[in-house]
């Protein structure tokens, strides 16, 4: 009978979180959703830039008149020495403009552009490229939405999961880069269609 109430205890024990403790509560996105908060893992300092690589090559394209970049760029990936992150693609169109009686317009100039995720690889002290997949996945259009929304692919265990069209996501063999499925919950016909 002594058992029953210090296994209340420690169950209590191991079940409450501390505030003095920021590493019991929420564990991604710097402890909450504003970002706000502490992480619980003690990194490097940013000293010294180990590699570059270019993401984006439309960037001063998409940075706002006030020095604003309007894009939302997904972090890097990091398994073991692999680093998977995000590239764009293709071709940068212009916003679309407001139409002169003030009617509303379908605006995709997104469209042009094409998301893949690349792998790379830490060989001794230099990151070299391994493969790239790419996704027929677009933003919303941008009437929607007043900055690029995020692409942002996961790793779980051997694969990684790339978002696709229509609501579809892709897994993708994280070591090979090969496509080996597309599971597509929704049953879209289209392509076209967004989720």
């Amino acid at each position: 009978m002594r058992r029953l109430p210090l296994l209340a205890v420690l169950a209590l024990a191991a079940c409450s979180s501390s505030s003095s403790n920021p590493c019991t509560g929420w564990m991604q996105w710097s402890q909450s959703a504003a970002h706000d908060g502490d992480v619980c893992l003690a990194a490097q300092t940013p000293a010294k830039v180990l590699a570059q690589a270019a993401v984006d090559p439309f960037a001063t394209f998409e940075t706002s008149d006030d020095g604003d970049l309007l894009v939302h760029y997904p972090v890097p990936l990091i398994v073991g020495d692999d680093v998977y992150f995000m590239h764009k693609l293709g071709m940068y169109s212009e916003p679309c403009q407001p139409t002169p009686d003030g009617s509303e317009q379908a605006c995709h100039f997104w469209d042009t552009q094409i998301w893949t995720e690349e792998r790379w690889h830490w060989k001794g002290a230099k990151l070299e490229f391994v493969w790239s997949v790419g996704s027929d996945w677009h933003p919303v259009p941008s009437e929607v939405s007043t900055s690029e929304p995020l692409f942002q692919p996961v790793v779980v265990g051997d694969n990684l999961y790339v978002p696709a069209a229509a609501g579809a996501v892709d897994r993708v063999n994280r070591t090979s880069g090969l496509l080996e499925k597309r599971i597509d919950q929704i049953g879209r016909a289209s392509c076209r269609e967004r989720v």
